[in-house]
């Protein structure tokens, strides 16, 4: 009984299988912090990110701890 259900499982799922693998989308980010020349960091700053290929850009606030993130870049 297990073997025809797996079976039967593997003829129905198997032919998605690339399907579900062209659907993976590889991105990357950028993180920090801003800090003044004494080291303080910078509240509220704005950062901006630039994609020089597209001339897209994106911009964030940095947080009260001075961090920044982009997440999901192609």
């Amino acid at each position: 009984m297990n073997r025809k259900l797996l079976l039967i499982l593997l003829v129905l799922f198997l032919p998605s299988a690339p399907n579900l693998l062209a659907q993976t989308v590889i991105t990357g980010g950028v993180n920090g912090t801003v800090t003044d020349p004494t080291g303080a960091v910078i509240a509220e700053a704005r950062v901006t990110l630039k994609n020089a290929s597209t001339n897209q850009e994106q911009a964030v606030r940095t947080t009260g701890d001075g961090l920044y993130q982009f997440s999901f870049l192609p």
